[in-house]
């Protein structure tokens, strides 16, 4: 019997022994979960919406564990998270949730604003309990006005200076309520005013955020890093640019700047930023042509009439499910495609400008200047004026070579001898090579546009009307330096076969016949002067008003 149950024992040794190892090593290889905090390392910003590189380093166990990153924007986009690591693991997925209970860290303004609207709440509580003591104060001292005992009355002299005591003491008491109570409404309008703000950043703190889990798997215990790439709205960035010109022989300086904005809910601060001109919200599928088919609506009616109401042409329902089927076709295809697309554009259809210094843009929407680039552009200087519209004229700037600079469409300010003179802006969409940019009026350039009334007349020849117009034009220089100057304005163009405009004289004018518009080309010297005129005739039957005249 004893060796039985040693027997039974023994086996019971073994199998625990056996058992236990297994178990650990069940447990060693079971699920782990860990949560980690990610720093934003690059930030390439987009003319809208940015693109986001998180960072993050953790120690897993062997076996598989899930990894979740808190605290990331709520505009996170799913289908634009990428995840890579570096160590010694394998990523088996990636999934992404709103957090609703864990919010978006407070931003570095919001904290300090939040401290500040303490200390004044602090301080506020404080006069308000100093005017609270000196209000009782004065209410026990005019409450105990009897002055000396039952059996002892006080001298002449001892009364008056219990007099002079209260008087003092009672004065002392007002003035300081009376500062008091100043000092409580300044301090409340203050309070408000911090409060109101900070209620204000609130609603844009009080945000759920967005936490991406990765899951794991390694075969023994290492340190790894995860580097999460991911797409986020609510930013973006536009282009600025100052123009500035020394005088007529420099050429133009101009500096490439970018206003980046951002609200997504989590401050950017102290990352690296890139500013790319493409656009992931474009789609990336190149649109197909359908057949454009025509046909004759009124024989159709005709035709597929039914019962005295009008039956669907065929031809018509085939060509709305073949359209339905292709549009179906075409958004699938652009919704698994776009976040290869986002890598193809940042890549190969875009410019990025890395800016070198870090920079900091907190969450709240407003702009914060970035320096791109500066360049001195060559430049040819010319004035010009349209003396019709106009008698002021404008020296302008003709910019070349300003397709290498890869700019982007966007507002400049004007900068001339150091002066400011005004706004333009930047139309980089025709296709010519030279950039046209006003600098301003010239007061030193004078021309004048008068009608010559010894030519103009009107005249009624046979059953017509006939009316000659003259003008003269005259152009002085009184610059130090000599100018280029072109001078515009225009003869009328007759869209009727029974007006007839006929030209007298252009006064050595280039006239382009479609648009009527004529042009002086014109080198003045210093202090010189020209003078020259423009002439011509229209005829239309009498009896009717042309439009325009």
């Amino acid at each position: 019997m004893v060796n039985s149950i040693k027997f039974k024992k023994n086996k019971m040794k073994q199998f625990f022994m056996l058992f236990i190892p297994l178990f650990v090593v069940q447990l060693s290889f079971g699920q782990d979960k860990k949560q980690v905090n990610s720093d934003i390392k690059q930030v390439t910003v987009f003319q809208s919406k940015a693109q986001l590189v998180n960072t993050a380093t953790a120690v897993i166990e062997a076996g598989v564990t899930e990894i979740t990153v808190p605290g990331l924007s709520q505009f996170v986009e799913q289908n634009s998270i990428q995840v890579t690591g570096k160590g010694d693991f394998v990523i088996l997925g990636v999934k992404q949730k709103v957090n609703y209970i864990q919010q978006s860290k407070k931003s570095a303004e919001y904290m300090s604003l939040e401290d500040t609207t303490e200390k004044i709440k602090l301080a506020l509580e404080h006069l308000k309990d100093k005017a609270h003591i000196l209000a009782k104060e004065e209410e026990m001292i005019l409450a105990n006005q009897q002055v000396g005992g039952k059996d002892k009355a006080l001298t002449a002299d001892e009364f008056e200076e219990y007099l002079d005591l209260f008087r003092d003491r009672l004065t002392e008491i007002r003035t300081s309520k009376s500062k008091s109570e100043r000092d409580i409404l300044k301090k409340e309008v203050l309070y408000n005013n911090f409060k109101n703000q900070l209620e204000a950043l609130r609603t844009q703190q009080d945000k759920p955020s967005t936490e991406i889990t990765v899951t794991v798997s390694a075969k023994i215990r290492t340190t790894i890093g995860l580097e999460i790439t991911y797409l986020v709205a609510n930013a973006g960035w536009s282009p600025i640019y100052d123009l500035r010109s020394k005088n007529t022989s420099s050429p133009i300086q101009l500096i490439y700047k970018a206003n980046v904005y951002q609200n997504t809910g989590v401050d950017w601060e102290r990352v690296n930023i890139k500013l790319s001109t493409g656009n992931p919200t474009a789609g990336g599928i190149k649109p197909e042509l359908s057949t454009w088919n025509l046909d004759i609506q009124e024989e159709m009616k005709k035709k597929y009439k039914s019962r005295g109401k009008m039956a669907l042409c065929p031809s018509f329902e085939g060509m709305e499910r073949s359209e339905s089927n292709s549009m179906e076709k075409t958004v699938l295809m652009e919704a698994s495609s776009m976040a290869d697309y986002v890598v193809v554009t940042e890549n190969t259809m875009s410019v990025e400008f890395d800016i070198a210094v870090p920079y900091s843009v907190p969450s709240d929407g407003n702009y914060v200047s970035m320096d791109v680039q500066t360049f001195q552009l060559p430049v040819e200087y010319k004035h010009y004026t349209t003396p019709k519209l106009d008698h002021d004229v404008f020296l302008v700037a003709l910019l070349t070579n300003w397709e290498k600079y890869n700019l982007v469409a966007g507002n400049a300010n004007v900068y001339f001898e150091g002066t400011f003179v005004g706004e333009t802006f930047l139309d980089l969409s025709n296709t010519d090579d030279t950039l046209m940019v006003s600098l301003g009026r010239d007061k030193k350039v004078i021309v004048k546009r008068e009608t010559i009334k010894d030519f103009t007349s009107k005249k009624l020849i046979g059953s017509n009307r006939k009316v000659e117009y003259a003008y003269e034009i005259e152009a002085r220089n009184a610059k130090k330096d000599s100018i280029s100057l072109v001078i515009e304005d225009q003869i009328p163009v007759s869209k009727n076969n029974e007006i007839e405009v006929e030209i007298l004289e252009l006064g050595g004018a280039e006239l382009n016949k479609e648009t009527g518009k004529i042009t002086w080309k014109l080198n003045l010297a210093t202090t010189e002067t020209q003078k020259f005129g423009f002439r011509f005739t229209v005829k239309y039957p009498k009896g009717k008003t042309v439009i325009g005249l």
